[in-house]
């Protein structure tokens, strides 16, 4: 069916963005008028709408003989004009961010936060679902920002002493982001031309990097390891989720940091930048560092916010490694996707038992809450055994290095797991008496997944592996 000269699925797959746009407009509308009552309900409405088109578009998606689909904006071709592209790999993530977004709306029915959070948080996950949309560079720069300037206000919101400090404090490190990443296409642009993630993959597959496009791409990734908060760029990211206020901690722990390892993989497949060895040696240095540094962080923290911090920071560092000292003749690249799946599901269980602590009674949120902790740790019959088990079998195989290095990210699991699950009782949460179905039946559908993949694992090995084809076919 044609709908303005798109097909059902273009507008279900690419209307995303400008469905939260319309529900950001209403948002506006309301506060303005004085009508803030129905922020709740109309936010909702845009969540479950959300889901229900990151659904559709990856259930048609697997169903189609297209590894993936693309549509220019406006009708101008790239590179002129600026290209949406999904593929198997960005629409996991995308159903992943609608559904941790319908978590966030869920949330704020009991948070005692002011009206101004909705929109900000509406205009955090258009960031969000732009980036993962986006097809060329200067695209994904434009709406990193938009979430940026969202994150600036959200940080604020908190009833902690000092959040004004927090976010200017978070404010230096992102400008510095910022900076690095718009330098880094400026070198780029100059040398090719273009900006379009395809045409870039193909020039830089047939033809050696050009100096000034190498040192243009190395401030990207720079920019992207600043974000993702590997050592020693960690600071800001856990003095930022320890004071401010649960649903923007539950952002920074679980969806920043997925959308942090999707760019990193997908700027080192597009400029193949698997073929410096010398960058592999950096990023695996970091990450290790990173693993050890923020085990004995975590460990002697006295702030669950801050050791979940460190944990989700370990947890990216750890998928980085994997995908990082990957080669063709191993599957560790395989199993780096594996537990970033696993890393979406138990880091959303944590962080969601605590968003929804004022819709959840005592005897949901702790079984949710442990099962996540549990499933960080690595503890059989969860599916974070899995990607952690196979980790370990392939990396002595391959090297007792590897191993070693290896053990060193399951000890830093297993020290912030153990923190945290000590730190829970401190966290002040109001009593309810009866648990709201909504949340716990969205909560429910990852502590299932938690058990399911666990024991039958093989749809998490399929899924990992159609992540990392996709993204070696479409970049």
């Amino acid at each position: 069916m044609k709908i303005f000269g798109a097909s059902s699925f273009q507008i279900a797959s690419f209307g995303g963005v400008g469905v939260l746009i319309l529900f950001l407009i209403i948002n506006l509308v309301l506060i303005s008028r004085k009508k803030s009552r129905y922020l709740q309900d109309i936010n909702l409405v845009a969540s479950a709408t959300m889901v229900a088109l990151a659904v559709f578009t990856f259930l048609k998606l697997t169903n189609t003989q297209a590894p993936s689909l693309s549509m220019g904006v406006g009708g101008w071709a790239p590179p002129f004009g600026i290209e949406i592209k999904i593929f198997l790999y960005n629409s996991i993530l995308i159903v992943f961010s609608a559904l941790s977004m319908l978590l966030v709306f869920l949330s704020l029915r009991t948070e005692r936060l002011p009206n101004a959070v909705h929109p900000l948080f509406l205009l955090l996950f258009i960031g969000v679902f732009g980036v993962l949309h986006s097809g060329d560079i200067f695209n994904i720069f434009v709406y990193l920002e938009i979430m940026t300037v969202a994150s600036y206000g959200l940080v604020s919101v908190s009833e902690e002493e000092g959040r004004y400090n927090t976010a200017l404090y978070y404010a230096f490190p992102m400008a510095l982001v910022s900076t690095l990443f718009l330098l880094g296409i400026f070198l780029i642009y100059s040398t090719y031309g273009t900006l379009n993630l395809y045409q870039l993959r193909m020039l830089c597959a047939h033809t050696a990097m050009f100096p000034l496009a190498l040192f243009g791409t190395g401030m990207v990734v720079a920019a992207l390891i600043f974000e993702s908060a590997l050592f020693p760029f960690y600071l800001w990211k856990t003095k930022v989720m320890s004071t401010t206020n649960v649903p923007a901690s539950f952002f920074f722990g679980s969806v920043s940091p997925v959308l942090c390892f999707y760019l990193i993989t997908r700027m080192m497949t597009v400029f193949n930048l698997r073929s410096i060895p010398q960058l592999d040696a950096l990023l695996v240095t970091l990450a290790v560092i990173t693993g050890v540094v923020v085990a004995v962080m975590a460990f002697y923290s006295r702030n669950l916010l801050e050791a979940l911090a460190y944990g989700s920071i370990a947890q990216i560092a750890f998928a980085l490694f994997l995908f990082v000292v990957a080669t063709p003749s191993n599957n560790l690249a395989l199993y780096s996707f594996v537990h970033l799946l696993n890393t979406m599901i138990f880091e959303t269980l944590i962080f969601g038992s605590l968003m929804l602590r004022g819709q959840l009674t005592g005897e949901y949120m702790e079984p949710l809450f442990s099962t996540g902790i549990l499933s960080s740790i690595g503890v059989p019959l969860t599916s974070g055994f899995v990607s952690k088990y196979f980790a370990l079998y392939y990396t002595l195989r391959i090297s007792p290095l590897l191993f070693t290095l290896s053990v060193v990210f399951v000890i830093a699991s297993v020290a912030y797991g153990i923190n945290a699950y000590n730190l829970r009782k401190n966290f002040h949460y109001r009593r309810i008496a009866r648990t709201s179905p909504v949340a716990l039946s969205v909560l429910f559908i990852f502590f299932a997944l938690t058990f399911f993949l666990g024991i039958h694992y093989r749809p998490l090995i399929s899924l990992a592996e159609a992540m990392r084809s996709s993204l070696e076919v479409c970049g």
